[in-house]
């Protein structure tokens, strides 16, 4: 599901780095969403009471947490050298030129 814009329209460092950053995003997003909708959790004991597969907490999250963001932030930092994602996304991935009329040289 997330190398689906690679699979579409070719792959490119920086749009390869927009997906991870996104994947790693989203797997604390989701985690967090399992608590907070949880009936059984709910926010409240999620930052109150210890989670046993959670055993240390950093400023009242789980470690695992800040390192996901950390590692959005270095995919992109690493694989997107030189420039902004999006940026550059829609010259080297979304782009695509008009076919040139017939005689004509591509421009």
């Amino acid at each position: 599901m997330f190398h689906l814009p690679l699979v579409l329209s070719g792959c490119s460092a920086a749009l390869e780095a927009k997906v991870l950053s996104f994947y790693f995003l989203t797997t604390v997003v989701w985690d967090f969403q399992w608590f907070l909708w949880n009936p059984a959790w709910g926010p409240r004991r999620f930052f109150t009471e210890r989670v046993w597969w959670y055993p240390k907490r950093w400023l009242a999250l789980p470690p695992e947490y800040f390192a996901g963001a950390g590692a959005s932030f270095l995919s992109v930092f690493l694989l997107d050298r030189g420039g902004s994602v999006a940026g550059r996304r829609s010259r080297a991935c979304f782009s695509r030129q008009a076919p040139s009329p017939p005689g004509r040289p591509p421009s």
